[in-house]
C-alpha cells in the first residue's frame, strides 16, 4: 500500500470518521471532560471519539444550541501543561486556523465554527461529516477508477482555488485532510491548522521551521523556502497521483522518499500505468514539476484545465489547447529562430481546423514500381514521392523501404522489393496494405498505375491510374495518385486530400528526388558520410530543396561537423514555407532538438506533430530523445517503445532505446540488446557503446577494451569513437600516459576529417589526462585547443575545471559568464557547476555547496550531485555527502557519458568509491568504508602517482 498519510513535522489532526480508537484518557492533555456523555461549555455534548493520535483527537459532538451534529477537535499541549510558550503558540495556531478557514467560503472546504477552551484545553468545532477521509478510502479500495479519481480531484482543486483566491495557502494538503462524504462522494478539504496567509510576513512563521507532511511536501517547502499556492498544487498532484496508481511505495522512510523527490522527479504517471489518459497525466506531471514556476500560474487555471477533460480524463472535443510562443534567442541565432517562430504561427494559425476523429493506425508498404519507361530517373523517386503523399493522412504510416529492401535481400534470391517480396514482408510483420505499381511512357506522356493490395489474402482491393503530360508533371500526378490511395485506405478528410495533392513534395525535380532518396536510404543505414554527396547533388539540381538541406545537416551533425550543420539548418529553416505541414513540424522539431537544444520547444513541437499525425514514427523517436535530454528517462523509454512498435526493424531506433536504458542504469537490457544488433550487423558502430558500458558495469574491463577495439574497426566514425572509448577506459584505470598517446593520435585524425565533436571532446579528455600526470601547461594548452573548436557545455565546463585547478580563475569565470547568458536551463546549470569549482579552489566551501545546489535546481545533472558530495566531504558534512554520493551511485548510468552526448566518460566513476568511503569513514561506518577504499584501489591498481590511491591506503590501514 502506498503512502497516504504519515510523518508530520507539525501537529495536524483531521476528523477521521468511523475509525476505531482508544479511550480519550489515553491522549496526553485530554481531560475527563471529553469522555462520551460529558457537556462542554453548556453547549456541546460529547457523543463519541472519532479519531485519535499522539498529537490530539477529534470527537463527534452535539450542538444543543443549533440542534446539529458537529466535529470537535482538541490538540494536546506539547511539552506538558507547564510549557507556557508552547501553549501560547498552540493557541495562536488554533486562532489562525479559525481566522484563515473563515476566509474561505466554498462547498469543498470545511469551515470552522467556533474556538473555545475548557479546563485549559483548546478546542475548535466544525461540521460533522459522515464519511471517511481519503487516506482511509485508499487503504480500503486501492487505486480508484479514473472517473471517480477525477471527480474527487476536480472538487479538491476547486476548494483550493477558493482558498488561494482568498489569500490562504494550506501547506499540508494530503489524503488524511480530505474528507469524502458517504452520500454523494462530496470532497471537503480540512485542517488549515498550518495554513498561512499569502500576504503574511515570512517572519511570521520562521519559528515554526518546516511544516507539513513529508509524503506530500513540495521541494521548496522542504528546503525552508518561502511558499505560495503552488506548494498546494504540488501536494494536489501527489494526491491525484496516488488516487490513480494506488499509492507510491515507501522505500526506506518518508524522509528518504522526500529527498529522492527533491533530487529527481517521481516517475511520470504513464510510466506506471500506460493506460491512463495522456491529458490527465500531463496535468499531474505539471503539478509535480520541481520548479514552482513550471506549475500552474494560478489554481484557477488548474481548475480550468481539469474542466477541459471528460469523465474518462480525455480532452473534450471542444477543448482547444492554449499555447504561447516564447521569443527565443540562443547561440547567436536570434534572426533564424524568430523566423522559425513565425513559421510556427503559420502552422498553427493559417487554415487551422478541428482535428479529424480518431482513426486506427494503418501501415502500408510501398513496393518498387516497375519502371517500364526505362528511365533511371524514376527508380526510387516515384516511391519516395508516394511515401510523402500517403502520409498526408495522420493515421497512415509507411513501412521503411530501406528496412524492407534489407529483408527482401535476406528472404528472396535477388532481393528486389517487388510486389511478391512486399507481400511476404507484410504478412511477416503485420503490415495492413501493400501498394505496387508501374510507370510507362508513350507519345502522350506517362501513365502511372497503383494497386492497393490486402496482403492477408493477396487480393488487389483497387487499381488507380493517372497520367502526366511530361516529366515535369510526374510528381504532381503522383500527388493526385497518393490522395486516391489515402481515400481508399479510409481517409475521409477532403481538406487533407486537397493539401497533399498540391504539396506532395518540396521539389519539382525528379532527378533531385532520386538523389534525395538515395541519400536518405544511406542515412537510415548510418552511412552519413556516403549520404552527403547525394544530398549535395539533390541541392545542385534544386537549390530550394529544403528537405535535402535538413538531411545534409543531420548527417553533418552526426559526424561532429557542428558549424556546418548549423549553417545548413539556417538554409533549411528559410525554406520551410515550401514544405508540407508534416515536413515543417519535422524540420522545426529536429532543429530545436539538435541545434538550438531547446528541449522544451522540441517536446512541444513533436507533441503537436503527433496530435495531427499520431503514427509518425520519427516524431515518437525524436520526442523520446527530447525527453531523454530533460532527464525524463521514463518518458524517453515510453516514446522509444512507441517508435519501435511502429518501426520494429530500425537499428537506429532500437539502439536509441538501448541508450535510454543504459542512461537509466539498466545495463543488462542495454548489453543484451546491443549484442543482438551487433550480431545482425557487425559494422553498426553505435551499438558497441552500450555493450562496452554494460561490460564495464560488471567490471569486465578486458571485455570492454575488446569491444572498443572492434568498434574502431567499423569505419571512420567508429574509429574515432572507439579511440575515445579506449582512452576513457585507460583514464578510468589511472593509465593516463596511455590515454595521452591514444588521444593525441586520434584528435589529429578528427581534425583532418573535420570531426569537430571528436576534436573538442578528445582535447578536453587529453587536458584531463595531462592534469592527472601533473603536466599543467599541457593541460591548459589542450583546453585552449578545444575552445578554438567549440564552446558548448562539455568543453566549457570541463575546460573551466582545468583552468580553476591551475589558478586561471579569470578564464574559468569567463566561461561561466558565457554559459550563464544562455537561455537554456541545462546550460546555466553547468555555469553553476563552474562557479562551484571556482569557489572550491578559493576555499569557499559553503559558497561552492550553494552553487552546486543551485545548479542541480536548474537541471538535475549527475555532475552537480557528484561535486556537491565532494564539497560536503571537504566541509565535514558527511551525512549530506553520503546522500549525494549514493545518488550518484544509483544514477551511475548518467555518468557513462556525463553530458549525455554518447561520448564515453566512465572515468568520472573511478573516484566515486573513494569519496563514498570518505563519507562513510566520517560517519564511523568502518566496514562499508573499508570495502569502498578497497574497490577504489582495485580500479587504480596500475595507476602511478595517484594521490587519492595513496590516501586510500593510509586510511585503510587505520580502519
Amino acid at each position: 500500500m502506498g503512502a497516504t498519510s504519515g510523518a508530520t513535522v507539525s501537529a495536524s489532526i483531521a476528523a477521521t470518521v468511523g475509525v476505531p480508537a482508544g479511550p480519550a484518557a489515553a491522549i496526553q492533555g485530554a481531560p475527563a471532560t471529553f469522555l462520551p456523555g460529558r457537556s462542554i461549555g453548556n453547549r456541546y455534548v460529547i457523543v463519541r471519539l472519532l479519531g485519535a493520535g499522539g498529537m490530539g483527537a477529534v470527537y463527534q459532538a452535539f450542538d444543543q444550541e443549533l440542534g446539529v451534529a458537529i466535529a470537535l477537535k482538541i490538540i494536546r499541549q506539547p511539552g506538558g501543561t507547564n510549557d507556557q510558550s508552547a501553549t501560547e503558540a498552540q493557541e495562536r495556531r488554533f486562532k489562525r486556523e479559525l481566522l484563515l478557514s473563515r476566509r474561505v467560503t466554498h462547498k469543498n472546504v470545511v469551515r470552522i465554527y467556533d474556538l473555545g477552551e475548557v479546563d485549559g484545553t483548546l478546542y475548535i468545532t466544525m461540521p460533522f461529516v459522515a464519511g471517511k477521509n481519503l487516506s482511509t478510502l485508499l487503504a480500503h479500495e486501492g487505486k480508484l477508477p479514473v472517473d471517480r479519481a477525477l471527480q474527487i480531484a476536480r472538487q479538491v482543486a476547486a476548494g483550493l482555488a477558493a482558498a488561494h483566491d482568498a489569500g490562504v495557502v494550506h501547506r499540508d494538503l494530503k489524503p488524511a485532510n480530505i474528507m469524502i462524504e458517504d452520500e454523494g462522494d462530496r470532497a471537503l478539504i480540512m485542517d488549515f491548522g498550518i495554513a498561512r496567509s499569502a500576504t503574511m510576513s515570512p517572519l511570521a512563521t520562521r519559528t515554526e521551521a518546516i511544516v507539513g507532511t513529508l509524503e506530500y511536501m513540495a521541494p521548496e517547502q522542504a528546503e525552508g523556502k518561502e511558499v505560495d499556492h503552488r506548494c498546494d498544487q504540488y501536494a494536489f498532484g501527489l494526491v491525484l497521483y496516488d488516487l490513480l496508481t494506488g499509492g507510491r511505495p515507501v522505500t526506506t522512510s518518508a524522509m528518504a522518499d522526500l529527498i529522492a523527490r527533491m533530487q529527481k522527479p517521481i516517475p511520470p504517471l504513464r510510466s506506471i500505468d500506460p493506460g491512463l489518459p495522456e491529458p490527465l497525466a500531463q496535468i499531474v506531471d505539471r503539478c509535480l514539476q520541481r520548479d514552482p514556476a513550471a506549475r500552474y500560474a494560478t489554481t484557477t487555471q488548474l481548475v480550468d484545465v481539469l474542466n477541459t477533460l471528460d469523465a474518462r480524463g480525455r480532452e473534450l472535443p471542444s477543448a482547444r489547447p492554449r499555447r504561447s510562443i516564447p521569443l527565443l534567442v540562443a547561440n547567436g541565432m536570434a534572426i533564424v529562430i524568430l523566423a522559425a517562430a513565425a513559421i510556427v504561427w503559420g502552422i498553427r494559425g493559417r487554415g487551422a481546423k478541428a482535428p479529424p476523429p480518431p482513426h486506427e493506425s494503418v501501415s502500408v508498404l510501398i513496393a518498387d514500381f516497375e519502371n517500364r519507361a526505362n528511365d533511371p530517373v524514376f527508380d526510387g523517386s516515384i516511391e519516395q514521392a508516394l511515401t510523402i503523399g500517403v502520409e498526408g493522412a495522420s493515421f497512415i504510416t509507411t513501412y521503411p523501404r530501406t528496412q524492407a529492401r534489407q529483408l527482401a535481400a535476406q528472404l528472396i534470391s535477388g532481393g528486389k522489393l517487388d510486389d511478391k517480396a512486399a507481400l511476404l514482408i507484410s504478412v511477416r510483420d503485420g503490415v495492413k496494405f501493400v501498394v505496387a505499381g508501374s510507370i510507362e511512357g508513350g507519345a502522350g506522356g506517362y501513365q502511372i498505375a497503383a494497386r492497393l493490395i490486402d496482403p492477408a489474402v493477396g487480393k488487389t482491393i483497387k487499381t488507380t491510374t493517372t497520367r502526366a503530360r511530361d516529366k515535369a508533371d510526374v510528381l504532381q500526378a503522383v500527388g493526385s495518385l497518393a490522395a486516391d490511395i489515402r481515400r481508399d485506405m479510409g481517409d475521409t478528410t477532403s481538406e487533407s486530400a486537397r493539401i497533399a495533392a498540391s504539396e506532395t513534395f518540396t521539389t519539382a525535380s525528379l532527378e533531385a528526388v532520386r538523389e534525395y532518396t538515395i541519400a536518405q536510404d544511406l542515412q537510415n543505414s548510418s552511412k552519413d558520410e556516403e549520404a552527403i554527396p547525394h544530398f549535395k547533388k539533390a541541392i545542385e539540381l534544386d537549390p530550394q530543396f529544403g528537405r535535402a538541406y535538413s538531411g545534409w545537416a543531420v548527417c553533418s551533425f552526426q559526424l561532429g561537423r557542428n558549424e556546418q550543420a548549423e549553417e545548413l539548418w539556417k538554409k533549411a529553416l528559410s525554406l520551410m514555407d515550401r514544405m508540407t505541414e508534416r515536413e515543417r513540424y519535422r524540420t522545426l522539431g529536429t532543429y530545436y532538438l539538435a541545434i538550438a537544444r531547446n528541449y522544451d520547444k522540441a517536446i512541444e513541437t513533436y507533441v503537436s506533430l503527433l496530435e495531427k499525425y499520431p503514427a509518425d514514427r520519427s516524431a515518437h523517436n525524436n520526442l523520446a530523445i527530447a525527453y531523454f535530454n530533460k532527464l525524463n528517462f521514463a518518458k524517453a523509454l515510453e516514446e522509444g517503445r512507441k517508435a519501435l512498435d511502429i518501426y520494429k526493424g530500425s537499428a537506429k531506433f532500437r539502439n536509441n532505446y538501448l541508450l535510454f536504458a543504459m542512461y537509466a542504469s539498466d545495463f543488462e537490457t542495454a548489453g543484451k540488446g546491443a549484442r543482438v544488433l551487433i550480431g545482425e550487423d557487425a559494422k553498426f558502430a553505435d551499438a558497441y557503446f552500450p555493450l562496452a558500458i554494460s561490460l564495464l558495469d560488471r567490471n569486465d574491463r578486458a571485455g570492454a577494451r575488446t569491444t572498443y577495439e572492434e568498434m574502431a574497426g567499423t569505419g571512420a566514425s567508429g574509429a574515432s569513437r572507439g579511440a575515445m572509448g579506449l582512452a576513457d577506459l585507460a583514464m578510468y584505470e589511472g593509465r593516463h600516459a596511455d590515454a595521452t598517446r591514444i588521444l593525441s593520435e586520434s584528435v589529429g585524425n578528427d581534425e583532418r576529417s573535420g570531426n569537430t565533436l571528436g576534436q573538442s571532446s578528445k582535447s578536453i579528455a587529453l587536458a584531463e589526462a595531462y592534469e592527472a600526470l601533473g603536466s599543467h601547461k599541457e593541460a591548459v594548452d589542450a583546453v585552449r585547443r578545444a575552445l578554438r573548436v567549440s564552446h558548448l557545455e562539455p568543453v566549457a565546463t570541463a575546460g573551466a575545471r582545468i583552468f580553476a585547478l591551475n589558478g586561471r580563475l579569470a578564464d574559468a569565470k569567463a566561461l561561466a559568464t558565457e554559459l550563464t547568458a544562455d537561455l537554456q536551463p541545462q546550460t546555466r546549470a553547468y555555469a553553476g557547476i563552474i562557479a562551484g569549482e571556482i569557489a572550491l579552489q578559493e576555499d569557499r566551501v559553503n559558497d561552492a555547496i550553494a552553487a552546486f545546489r543551485t545548479a542541480a535546481g536548474l537541471r538535475d545533472v549527475w555532475l552537480a550531485h557528484f561535486d556537491l558530495g565532494i564539497a560536503y566531504v571537504r566541509s565535514g558534512h558527511y551525512a549530506e555527502a553520503l546522500s549525494e554520493l549514493e545518488t550518484c551511485k544509483k544514477r551511475r548510468g548518467e555518468a557513462v557519458a556525463i553530458f549525455l552526448d554518447d561520448i564515453p566518460s566512465f572515468r568520472y566513476l573511478a573516484t566515486l568509491p573513494y569519496w563514498l568511503a570518505r563519507a562513510q569513514e566520517g560517519l564511523g561506518m568502518k566496514g562499508p568504508s573499508a570495502e569502498n577504499f578497497k574497490s577504489y584501489l582495485s580500479i587504480r591498481a596500475d595507476a602511478a602517482n595517484d594521490p587519492l590511491a595513496a590516501d586510500a591506503r593510509r586510511r585503510l590501514a587505520k580502519i
